[in-house]
């Protein structure tokens, strides 16, 4: 099948077994990649973040960059700020085993080792900002000259036709490259934020990548995400680590270049407003503060506390909260982007705008009332309600059966790992599984504060992973297997309904960070992916059933967890020990 370009089309589907591959094929490089393959290059990556994240703690402390609580800090406690040098290593190492020579792998690369150590040298020696943008102009400027990228077509955004560039393509390309850089280097102002927002942009990335068949740029944004991902276990709140200019500059680099590369690649399938809606959410809000501070006269670069994670933080949401908030805010742009991606040009900026506006005029609105969401706990109009004798013996009963009944839902959970007809799974489909088991099973052993998001976010992965593998299994049996996990299903909605009537233990039920994250990526499979990837309807059916019948079944753990922190183990032993029967049975077919 031909593209309209005249190039091999971006993908096929191949079923065989009931185990799917995609060849992909690039429009530049001419390389096929399958899904194995993809997996290894996140999978690499993420590995080599885990193992290199942490040797920078020792590093920074031998060098001094260490980041001293100011006025504007979030952190109470010195540390590290090298983490991004992981990142970067990481990236740049996954980059070169995976991607071939060619000179666009090359620029790029170069490119990235010059902002990496424009980012180190101001991690240690606090170099100013002026010349960090000597690093940063060259950085783009190595990309775009040598790689042959460049913002030449700019598209349609005001309706007035296409609006190309000729000799003002390159000061232009890498005037916007500065731009992201910087925008993401100041949005780092939370433990998480920064690396959060890059992990979102990259999902989104990587989507537009495989469909216009740019698959250099698909493993770059897989081998980005996989880095992200690592050094996310060290940096989520409370962090045990920053990743300062040396990862937040190469965070805005290796998107920056993504976009201008990918959006001129096939303009007509993802056009330059659809990848600038991914990453509207950091530009717009340094855009705004930067206008502010010129505004009232100061330095564009002048520190504040005026960016918008600070803002909110300032009508009383919590740093998790916060963090939570800009993740939900940037993959909705990001879902926008994605959405109209077929539409006009010009729909697509003033949605750009209009959500822009929506958003920062909210929180200015509730700052000028000044409204707050930390008062305390004020006194309900329910609240003598729930003083009657039904409601106290319903809130004692509730307290009572707690333990039982969560533990009662999560071996109904499992219970089918060792009954239902599976699907097949080749070597590393299962490997995922395990791997997945294990590091739930190595986040519950930690019993640091730190750890309890991540073991969140992993225990969440392998609920989904299991109800996908239950629902597409019962998908293709008799339906006694369906019926099994909607009344499962229905019980732990109920229960936790339960738990919502009687307002016990809400802060059980709130969401980390990470923990976010992982739902998104997640809800991105069946309800994006799967549908573009024409995989049949029964694996799309299920993964989007797995997506709704997760969410309760999450809320049960978390419950459990809380009311039991001491004693887990229990319950991540029984999730993982079905991770690994359902591995293992779907191997050797039992």
């Amino acid at each position: 099948m031909l593209r309209n370009d005249g190039c091999n089309d971006l993908a096929y589907i191949q079923r065989r077994e009931k185990v799917w591959r995609i060849s992909c094929y690039n429009v530049r490089m001419n390389f096929p990649i399958n899904l194995d393959t993809l997996g290894l290059v996140f999978f690499t990556a993420l590995f080599l973040s885990l193992f290199m994240v942490p040797i920078t703690v020792v590093l920074a402390r031998k060098v001094g960059a260490v980041d001293v609580p100011k006025a504007r800090s979030s952190h109470s406690a010195p540390t590290t700020r090298l983490g991004g040098l992981g990142i970067a290593a990481s990236l740049i190492l996954a980059c070169l085993m995976f991607l071939p020579s060619h000179t666009f792998t090359w620029a790029f690369l170069s490119g990235l080792l010059v902002i990496v150590a424009t980012g180190l040298i101001d991690d240690i020696a606090d170099i100013g900002p002026r010349w960090k943008f000597v690093g940063q102009i060259a950085a783009a400027g190595v990309f775009v000259l040598f790689g042959g990228s460049s913002l030449v077509n700019l598209g349609s955004f005001l309706g007035l036709g296409e609006m190309t560039l000729d000799w003002l393509a390159i000061p232009f390309t890498i005037f916007c490259m500065v731009g992201g850089m910087n925008a993401f280097n100041l949005s780092d102002g939370l433990d998480g934020l920064a690396g959060g927002l890059a992990a979102i942009a990259a999902v989104f990335f990587a989507f537009f990548s495989w469909q216009i068949g740019a698959t250099d740029l698909l493993l770059i944004c897989l081998a980005l995400l996989g880095a992200v991902f690592g050094f996310l276990l060290y940096n989520s709140y409370p962090a045990r680590l920053f990743m300062g200019d040396s990862g937040s500059l190469t965070l805005g680099y290796v998107l920056a270049a993504v976009l201008v590369s990918g959006s001129q690649r096939d303009a007509a399938t993802i056009p330059l407003a659809a990848w600038a809606l991914v990453v509207a959410l950091p530009l717009l809000d340094t855009l705004l503060v930067m206008a502010k501070r010129v505004r009232h006269g100061q330095g564009p670069f002048c520190p504040d506390r005026t960016h918008l994670h600070h803002r909110l933080m300032d009508l009383g949401v919590t740093h998790p909260g916060v963090v939570a908030v800009m993740y939900a805010a940037m993959a909705f742009f990001g879902l926008l982007g994605l959405l109209l991606r077929n539409f006009p040009d010009v729909w697509q900026f003033l949605a750009l705008c209009l959500t822009g506006a929506s958003l920062f005029g909210l929180v200015t609105g509730l700052q000028r009332l000044g409204i707050s969401f930390n008062t305390g706990r004020r006194k309900k109009p329910n609240d003598s309600i729930l003083q009657w004798p039904l409601f106290s013996k319903g809130i004692n009963w509730l307290t009572l059966v707690l333990v039982p009944v969560s533990i009662l839902l999560i071996v109904l959970l499992c219970l089918p790992a060792l009954f239902f007809p599976l699907p097949e799974m080749n070597r590393s489909e299962a490997l995922a599984f395990l791997i997945m088991a294990g590091v739930a099973v190595f986040y519950c052993m930690s019993r640091t504060e730190a750890n309890k998001g991540m073991l969140y976010g992993s225990v969440y992965l392998s609920i989904f992973a299991l109800m996908f593998t239950y629902n597409l299994a019962a998908n293709t049996e008799a339906s006694w297997p369906i019926h099994y996990l909607q009344t499962i299903s229905l019980l732990a909605a109920l229960w936790i309904l339960l738990k919502l009537v009687f307002r016990k233990n809400l802060l059980y039920l709130r969401t980390s960070g990470f923990e976010l994250l992982m739902v998104l990526l997640s809800w991105f499979l069946p309800f994006v992916l799967f549908k573009d990837l024409h995989l049949p309807e029964s694996v799309v059916d299920a993964g989007r059933m797995a997506c709704l019948q997760v969410i309760p079944f999450m809320f049960v753990t978390k419950i459990y967890f809380n009311a039991k922190p001491q004693d887990n183990r229990w319950a991540v032993g029984v999730l993982s020990s079905a991770m690994t029967v359902v591995a293992l049975r779907s191997i050797f077919g039992l």
